[in-house]
């Protein structure tokens, strides 16, 4: 049988990436001998994009991995192709398992993997192949021709992670999934979370589970250190994050990894842990075995709600300590957090800026809760009155509650300053060289028509991202700093990739140095990537400006709009200018 999975990764604001139980499934189902291919979507398709997939991939059926918010694209779907191709429709993912009786009830399903589904997919595949009944295989929700729905037993979940064979990730478009990670491969070993946030579809997910077998699984350390070997011999990388939920579930077990993993490979890695499980020590180890970041849940900053909304019961003290170790051990640290549960006031939004300010993340990321199906907090939302039902396609920027202690506006307003405040924090954190001009913005003059044409901005070109000077014409930023002996000043400029699509031109990009009546220009480029693709690249600039040294000197960063005037997606930047000194070696950044 032939299989088209059919991804959906529609206004997510994620990166394109690689999804582990699609891996798995792919893996199992491939070595039963049937045959995979996937459609990637970051647009919703239009009905003749999805005749067209379809006609070139020519499966027998299709398969929809989705969760909540892409939910509403796999409806879609699946109705054009019932319609214009009478073909079977399997949805699975975490929204087919809180949810099952809603998927199914959607008329052009036709079956939903209720839990695991390596083994129901290949029993599924297996029977169609050989023409024997599918209604009865456990772990599936089947529709009969006649339109009534068999509900099979949930199947037992699978013990021995070690079993499963490992994914070549072939299906996917891997070039592109690297470039787009900056050339970072993911890994997972484990399966389950051993805790019970109230937000968390991992929560309501235990609960589906309950009685089919253990929950928090992990494979041995040395089954992913063979995942690893695999996806090397198959691919180019140069760092890995691990994505288990809680890679420091077990010492013993991160241990023994961590001695495996430093004898056989050099690249770094980052792994998601806890607070209650930290120590000192298992960061040391970590760090020794090449880790180079953590990344840490906090979501609120006001304990009382930590503790009795969400059901996190680490204190304020604890992560304190936690990022402390992190910054001694020389982890970088990352952290995720949430605006907008139930309960949620001013006072409750402040003390998670202040929490972030006390505990400087090199990186935080912020979203806005979204209430999940199944889940307590679903249950608290909808008991008392605050589900709108309206459908995002992401957990970003936007709510789908309404909360009589703070207001949508003032949600919003949050979350961009926090994202603000996120980058001035890691602005000073990795700052470059000697004097880094991304962490001097608020001491500059700045010539702008609004405030919102100069600032920092996170740009990522060709799969490289840091922190940017953005300036969208017409804009002027002067700095006067002091310059020391032996210096060069180092930037490298370009257009954000998302203004590429939107038409207009380019910008010039003009850097000029002055000491009294003194003036010397170090760039003076225009570049439009709209236009030559060969540009769509960071370009790099090193200038020599040891002449300076021992005087004040003001730096002057100028965007201009291209001769014509235009300024749709002008969106310069200037990544990380700063000064460093020489060293005998040549340079030290």
């Amino acid at each position: 049988m032939k299989v088209l999975w059919v991804y959906f990764d529609i206004g997510t604001g994620n990166q394109m990436h690689y999804n582990h139980g699609v891996g798995a499934i792919d893996a199992v189902i491939r070595k039963g001998g049937h045959d995979t291919s996937l459609a990637y979507y970051r647009e919703a398709p239009s009905r003749d994009e999805v005749r067209r997939d379809i006609r070139e991939h020519s499966p027998d059926l299709l398969f929809f991995p989705v969760n909540t918010h892409q939910w509403m694209f796999a409806r879609q779907y699946a109705d054009w192709a019932k319609e214009d191709f009478d073909l079977m429709t399997v949805v699975g993912g975490i929204h087919a398992i809180l949810s099952p009786e809603e998927v199914i009830a959607h008329p052009t399903v036709d079956a939903v993997a209720t839990g695991e589904g390596e083994y129901a997919a290949l029993e599924l595949l297996d029977n169609l192949r050989d023409g024997r009944p599918v209604g009865g295989i456990e772990g599936l929700y089947v529709r009969s021709p006649s339109g009534k729905v068999q509900r099979n037993p949930f199947r037992h979940l699978i013990e021995n992670l070690d079993e499963l064979p490992i994914s070549r990730r072939e299906i996917w478009d891997y070039t592109s999934i690297l470039l787009d990670s900056c050339y970072e491969m993911v890994f997972m070993g484990g399966r389950g979370c051993p805790f019970r946030c109230n937000y968390c579809a991992n929560s309501a997910r235990r609960e589906k589970y309950k009685g089919h077998g253990k929950f928090v699984r992990m494979c041995s350390p040395e089954k992913l250190i063979e995942m690893i070997e695999v996806a090397e011999q198959d691919y180019n990388f140069d760092r890995l994050f691990i994505e288990d939920d809680v890679f420091i579930f077990k010492h013993s077990w991160t241990r023994k990894f961590c001695e495996l993993y430093k004898k056989r490979f050099s690249y770094g890695f980052r792994a998601y842990v806890r607070v209650e499980f930290c120590t000192r020590e298992i960061l040391e180890v970590m760090k020794d075995a090449g880790c180079y970041q953590i990344l840490v849940g906090v979501e609120a900053g006001n304990e009382r709600m930590r503790h009795e909304i969400l059901n996190r019961k680490m204190n304020n003290e604890d992560i304190v300590r936690v990022f402390r170790w992190a910054d001694e051990v020389g982890l970088k640290t990352w952290n995720f957090n949430m605006f907008g549960f139930p309960d949620e006031t001013e006072q409750t939004v402040q003390d998670l800026f202040d929490l972030n300010r006390k505990i400087r993340p090199n990186k935080a990321q912020v979203s806005i809760f979204y209430p999940y199906p199944s889940t307590e907090l679903y249950r608290i939302c909808e008991e008392r009155g605050y589900l709108t039902r309206n459908e995002q396609a992401s957990y970003f920027e936007n709510t789908t509650i309404k909360l009589p202690t703070i207001s949508h506006e003032k949600l919003q307003d949050a979350f961009w300053k926090f994202r603000y405040l996120s980058l001035q924090i890691r602005a000073e954190k990795d700052a470059k060289g000697y004097l880094d001009f991304s962490t001097l913005l608020e001491q500059a003059e700045i010539r702008a028509e609004n405030e919102e044409n100069v600032k920092l901005a996170l740009f990522k070109i060709n799969g490289w991202e840091d922190i940017t000077l953005f300036e969208h014409p017409r804009a002027q930023v002067r700095f006067r700093v002091d310059v020391k002996p032996d210096t060069f000043f180092r930037t490298s400029i370009g257009l954000d990739p998302h203004c590429i699509g939107w038409g207009g031109r380019g910008v010039r990009f003009l850097l000029t140095v002055r000491n009294g009546s003194r003036a010397r220009v170090l760039v003076d480029r225009y570049l439009d990537p709209k236009q030559d693709p060969s540009q769509r690249r960071w370009h790099h600039v090193q200038e020599d400006i040891s002449d300076l040294a021992g005087r004040e000197v003001e730096f002057e960063f100028v965007t201009e709009p291209d001769p014509s005037g235009d300024l749709r997606g002008a969106w310069g930047g200037w990544m990380r200018p700063h000064l460093v000194q020489k060293d005998k070696r040549g340079t030290q950044a």
